[in-house]
C-alpha cells in the first residue's frame, strides 16, 4: 500500500524519523518563543488567541515523541501544511509579525521535501497564505510592507538551503561511487595476484563492502530517477 503521493519519493526510514523529530523541535521552539512575544504586545491579545500557540506546542510534542513505527512519509506533508495553517492563523489573530515564521518553515521544507514538484506546491501555498492579509486586513499598506520584507528572506533562505542540500547529496554520491570503485579494484587486484596468499576472511569482507556500497548506490540512483520523472 502506498504511503504517500508517487511524486514525493519516500526518504529512508532513518532520515524520515529524523525529519519528523526535527519538525517537532521546530514546532515546539517557535510556539514556546511566541508565547512571551505575544504577551509583550500592547494590548495583550485575549486568552482565546493563545489556542493557536497551544496547538503548535501539542503538534511539536506529537511529532517529537510519536513512536517510530507510526511515522509515515506523508507526515512530512502534515508537518509542513500544519505549520502554514498555524502561522496563517497567528498572523490573522495575533500579529502580522508571525509571518516571519514562514521563513523557518521554508528552511525545513527545503530539507524535507525531496522532489521539485512537492517544493513547488509548497511555494505556491505559502505565497497564497503570505498574501492573504491583503484581502482581509484593514491596514493593507502595513501588511504590504511586512510582505515585501518577508518575501526576499523567504526565497533566499529556501533556495540557499536547497542548494546546500543538493550539493551535499551530490558529494555523498561521489564519495560512494569512489568507494565502490576502490573496493572493486582492491577485490580484482587481490583475486588476480598470484603472489598474495588467499585470505578467506579478507575476501568475505571485501565482498560485503562491495555489495553494500552497490546497494546504496543503486538505491540513490533509483530515488533520483523517481524524483526526475516526478518533476
Amino acid at each position: 500500500m502506498s504511503t504517500g503521493p508517487t511524486w514525493q519519493p519516500a526518504p529512508p526510514a532513518s532520515d524520515l524519523a529524523w525529519l519528523i523529530r526535527l519538525a517537532g523541535v521546530l514546532y515546539l521552539a517557535c510556539s514556546l518563543v511566541s508565547v512571551p512575544a505575544t504577551l509583550a504586545l500592547e494590548p495583550v491579545p485575549p486568552l482565546s488567541d493563545f489556542v493557536v500557540l497551544a496547538l503548535g506546542i501539542l503538534g511539536g510534542c506529537f511529532f517529537l515523541f510519536a513512536p517510530r513505527v507510526w511515522i509515515k512519509p506523508y507526515w512530512i506533508y502534515a508537518a509542513v501544511a500544519g505549520a502554514i495553517g498555524l502561522i496563517a492563523v497567528a498572523v490573522a489573530l495575533i500579529s502580522d509579525d508571525f509571518a516571519f515564521l514562514y521563513v523557518v518553515n521554508a528552511i525545513y521544507a527545503a530539507v524535507a521535501l525531496r522532489s521539485r514538484t512537492a517544493l513547488g506546491i509548497f511555494i505556491v501555498v505559502t505565497a497564497v497564505a503570505l498574501l492573504a492579509p491583503l484581502v482581509y486586513a484593514d491596514d493593507t499598506q502595513e501588511q504590504l510592507h511586512h510582505i515585501l520584507i518577508t518575501l526576499p528572506v523567504y526565497f533566499i533562505s529556501l533556495f540557499f538551503v536547497r542548494y546546500l542540500r543538493n550539493m551535499l547529496e551530490l558529494r555523498e554520491r561521489t564519495y560512494r561511487d569512489f568507494a565502490d570503485e576502490a573496493i572493486s579494484l582492491a577485490h580484482r587486484i587481490r583475486r588476480s595476484s598470484g603472489t598474495v596468499a588467499r585470505d578467506d576472511e579478507t575476501e568475505r569482507r571485501l565482498d560485503e563492502l562491495a555489495a553494500s556500497t552497490r546497494r546504496a548506490s543503486a538505491g540513490s540512483e533509483t530515488e533520483r530517477e523517481r524524483a526526475g520523472r516526478s518533476s
